[in-house]
């Protein structure tokens, strides 16, 4: 977005709590999420057995989740992430992995992109142990894991939805997210 659209007077900018509300209730909705999960698998998938792993495939776990969280809504970018608009970076300061787009996204296609992580990473393994009927600690693990880490997008997809109308345009600028009517 640029700075004469920005100062047109269209754009709106999403107001947000400060910083540590918005940590403290993504970590709440995170362990909401995370009991809701785990009592999905209980009641879906019973029978499931949680045993100790070796520790670099639990290290595995633990980088490769938060990993695939950051690269999923990349599917959901202009040309799914291989063009321009899509930026990888790390915060050095938080040693965090990030993605951003540049490009004016729809809001459908914005939340989409936040909830993808959690579709696949959390509903999915959940769903498909219950359909083939298989008891998995790993995809238990995986899924409640996805889940804890993942509540600040379902946080942000909560507030956009209903902060934003229906056929808004999405676009970011920094941390800073604005929106306007599309025509």
């Amino acid at each position: 977005m640029s700075d004469e659209e920005l100062h047109s007077g269209e754009w709106h900018r999403i107001a947000y709590l400060p910083l540590w509300a918005l940590h403290m209730l993504s970590l709440f909705l995170g362990l909401l999420l995370t009991f809701v999960v785990f009592v999905a698998w209980i009641a879906l998938a019973p029978g499931f057995e949680i045993s100790s792993a070796p520790g670099y495939e639990v290290g595995a776990a633990l980088i490769s989740v938060p990993l695939a969280g950051v690269l999923l809504p990349v599917l959901l970018h202009p040309r799914m992430g291989m063009s321009n608009s899509t930026i990888f970076g790390i915060w050095p300061s938080k040693f965090t992995p990030y993605t951003a787009c540049t490009a004016k996204l729809s809001k459908r296609r914005a939340i989409a992109s936040l909830l993808l992580p959690i579709a696949l990473l959390v509903i999915l393994p959940l769903l498909f142990a219950a359909s083939m009927n298989i008891s998995s600690g790993w995809l238990v693990f995986i899924s409640c894991y996805a889940a804890l880490l993942f509540g600040h997008y379902a946080m942000l997809a909560l507030v956009w939805a209903y902060k934003i109308p229906s056929r808004a345009v999405i676009a970011g600028r920094g941390f800073e997210i604005y929106w306007h009517s599309a025509r």
